[in-house]
């Protein structure tokens, strides 16, 4: 799997698997990301964004570009919180994150119809919308993490979590394209996936051969996790969903 990416001095790369960055021609990068931007509809600009830092851009709820992402409700319950529509929504200054679950589908582009029909490309019927929030991103500058490395380490210190889970980093465009290849790979015999990669691997499952970190036998479509690091989610980001 390859990622293209432009430096903040304008630059082209491509980063291939293996760490490998090799530097490339704006035509071909214009190219290679040309499918990736119609994942999250048209190509999105300044005055699209509402936040962001180097793990997350928001997008203006009511723009139909980006992908939408979700949380319950309970995650964003604190004990000074900001009221609106009758909701909890403010962030308790004791939390270090919010996680909002990363899309469970990769849909070759999105149906901007309506919330429904946007919910619908990226979780299908797997969500519960009555519970949730959801926010709008950019999926070329947002990153997912994968979940289980978390519970995995969750007695280590926190420096070991955090380099564990930094592993396992990637642009949610790459993650929606590692959920296509995940598609392609086959159940031969036990299926099992790779907490660093996210992606499928066929594995055979023996009682001399147990599953060992960093593969699981989760699904990581649907353990896949995007963190906010802000003191305040604030409601003006929201696309309610009651």
């Amino acid at each position: 799997m390859v990622e293209y990416l432009k430096s903040k001095k304008g630059y082209f790369y491509k980063l291939k698997k293996n760490g490998e960055k090799k530097r490339i021609s704006q035509e071909e990068y214009n190219k290679k990301t040309k499918q990736k931007k119609m994942i999250g509809g048209d190509a999105i600009v300044q005055e699209d964004i509402k936040y962001k830092d180097n793990d997350i851009c928001i997008l203006k709820p009511e723009i139909k570009k980006g992908i939408l992402i979700t949380t319950p409700f309970n995650q964003v319950v604190g004990e000074d919180d900001i009221r609106t529509h009758g909701l909890h929504i403010g962030v308790n200054d004791k939390r270090s994150s919010i996680y909002f679950k990363a899309p469970y589908y990769s849909p070759d582009t999105i149906n901007y119809t309506s919330v429904d029909s946007e919910i619908f490309s990226s979780y299908n019927n797997d969500i519960l919308y009555g519970s949730k929030i959801y926010i709008r991103v950019d999926p070329d500058n947002t990153y997912v993490y994968s979940t289980e490395i978390r519970t995995h380490y969750m007695n280590e210190p926190q420096d070991v979590i955090t380099r564990e889970l930094r592993k396992s980093r990637k642009s949610l465009t790459l993650y929606l394209n590692i959920l296509k290849t995940n598609k392609q790979i086959q159940n031969s015999d036990f299926i099992c996936y790779n907490l660093i990669t996210s992606l499928r691997e066929n594995y055979s499952s023996t009682p001399n051969k147990p599953i060992i970190y960093p593969l699981t036998k989760h699904n990581i479509e649907k353990n896949s996790e995007i963190p906010i690091k802000l003191k305040w989610l604030l409601p003006e980001y929201f696309i309610f969903y009651p």
